[in-house]
Formats: structure tokens, C-alpha cells, sequence
């Protein structure tokens, strides 16, 4: 049964599209008052888009030196917000920060009434 399981599994995730991930560098602040420095993993690097996010935050100025944490986030043009759950913490997190997103228009120019005839 788990390897029928894990065979199915296994072929959804290599079938179906998958976004390009991006990386999310910034600032956070963790609801128990520490501020931080963050890394974050999105599940897409699409602007303008809402993402899943995992991430690891350094806090300078506390006894828990280290979070690990997860959440949810938004895109936008070379930047990312995202919020969560910092379970080392043990709070909630606010995170913002540059990331290395796409612009989701397309690269190549519209083409001229010439080139429709």
C-alpha cells in the first residue's frame, strides 16, 4: 500500500506545472518583540503573486539566537512580505525583504498591424 502510495505521489509531482522558486532576503520582526535577519524560500518567483514560504531568521539580541519558520506571503516587483509561524520563537512573524521575482508581462513586443496582414 505505501509504495503504491509513494509510485502516485511520486508521478503527480513530476506531472503537474511547477513554478520557479524565489529567495527572500530581509528583516523580521517575531510578535514576542525581536527583531531579525531572514532567509526565506518561496514557492514562486511570479509577481504579484501569493506564496507559501519557509525560512530560517537570525535574532542578534535574544537567548534563541536561531527560528525556523513557515507561512504565507505576496510577491511584488523585487520584493516579498510574507507572514508566519516561527517555531523555535514559538510566535508569529512578519517578515519583508528583496527577492528575486519575475515580472509576469511578456518579453517579447506586441506585434505591428503590418504583421497581422
Amino acid at each position: 500500500m505505501k509504495k503504491t502510495l509513494l509510485l502516485t505521489l511520486s508521478i503527480l509531482c513530476t506531472s503537474t506545472a511547477q513554478a520557479d522558486p524565489a529567495i527572500m532576503f530581509g528583516l523580521s520582526y517575531a510578535f514576542n518583540g525581536e527583531f531579525g535577519v531572514t532567509v526565506k524560500a518561496l514557492s514562486s518567483d511570479d509577481e504579484d503573486e501569493f506564496v507559501a514560504a519557509v525560512g530560517a531568521t537570525f535574532y542578534p539580541y535574544t537567548n534563541k539566537s536561531f527560528g525556523l519558520d513557515a507561512g504565507i506571503g505576496y510577491t511584488f516587483d523585487d520584493a516579498a512580505a510574507v507572514l508566519s509561524w516561527d517555531f523555535l520563537q514559538e510566535a508569529a512573524q512578519a517578515s519583508i525583504g528583496f527577492a528575486n521575482t519575475d515580472s509576469n508581462k511578456s518579453s517579447s513586443p506586441a506585434p505591428s498591424p503590418g504583421d497581422l496582414i
